[in-house]
């Protein structure tokens, strides 16, 4: 019967390795984006001039080429790789209505 604790070991590892959590995801978001930004319904971005997110409600393709592209005030490629898409991911979930 050794095998089978083995098997739901092996299991549970596997499961945490997929991807990212919801958590993750807004780790990154605050470590990369919330200095300026703010994502919650009427609450004022730490800079006046960027916008909040929740209020604008961009689309992923939006918040893509924005975080790519850049905009007035922000850096370009200021996320890449994999946590490009976790923020975009991240954005979509938190604006969600």
């Amino acid at each position: 019967m050794r095998s089978v604790p083995l098997a739901v070991a092996v299991l549970i590892v596997a499961a945490g390795c997929g991807g990212s959590s919801e958590h993750d995801r807004q780790v990154i978001f605050e470590q990369s984006c919330a200095a300026c930004h703010s994502i919650a319904p009427g609450k004022p971005s730490p800079v006046a001039k960027a916008p909040n997110l929740y209020d604008l409600h961009p689309s992923p393709a939006e918040v893509r080429r924005a975080v790519t592209e850049g905009a007035p005030g922000m850096p370009r490629n200021l996320v890449k790789g994999d946590a490009l898409g976790e923020v975009v991911q991240y954005v979509q979930e938190a604006t969600a209505r």
